[in-house]
């Protein structure tokens, strides 16, 4: 064993994936907001056809909102298509994260309430925990051919430009 490093390993993050899925999370949050009614100021032309509505004419369909749309589509089409035990699988897959982050949104709450607030770096990670649903074992965001490397977790990520640098000793 040396002290200077022998090898290095560079992880590399997609930001272009990372700032799509952004976009994506945010087109359906605003969808939905505009359909419970929460959403103040109204929807520009652009994306109207997120809710459904036909694209304005003279305005090109945005390809963020082009590929959100696919999507959705290919998001219903699988619903509808599937079998009755994925149906139920599924189901009972909700059902159980809307539990779960119930439970533990109320347990947090509760201990607040018995000992005071925690920092809120901690309790952003708690809520973070909590509202966890698992869609990291079920669609991992394609990663353009490469596999993904397995890293200790010693080793601090970063979702940035720079490429996250690991020493090997031997």
């Amino acid at each position: 064993v040396s002290a200077k490093p022998s090898c290095y390993m560079y992880l590399y993050v997609n930001t272009t994936a990372l700032e799509l899925e952004r976009n994506l999370t945010r087109l359906r949050e605003l969808r939905e907001r505009v359909r419970n009614g929460s959403e103040q100021s109204p929807l520009p032309p652009e994306l109207r056809p997120i809710l459904g509505e036909p694209p304005p004419a003279g305005v090109p369909l945005d390809p963020v909102v082009s590929l959100f749309l696919r999507r959705e589509q290919r998001e219903q089409r699988r619903e509808r298509e599937s079998s009755l035990a994925q149906r139920l699988r599924r189901f009972f897959r909700r059902k159980f994260f809307l539990f779960r982050r119930s439970a533990l949104m109320t347990l947090i709450a509760l201990r607040n309430l018995a000992l005071g607030r925690p920092s809120p770096e901690r309790l952003a990670q708690e809520v973070a925990f909590a509202s966890w649903r698992g869609e990291e074992e079920e669609a991992r965001p394609e990663t353009g051919g490469a596999a993904p490397v397995p890293v200790s977790p010693s080793v601090s990520h970063t979702h940035s430009r720079q490429l996250c640098l690991t020493h090997c000793f031997y």
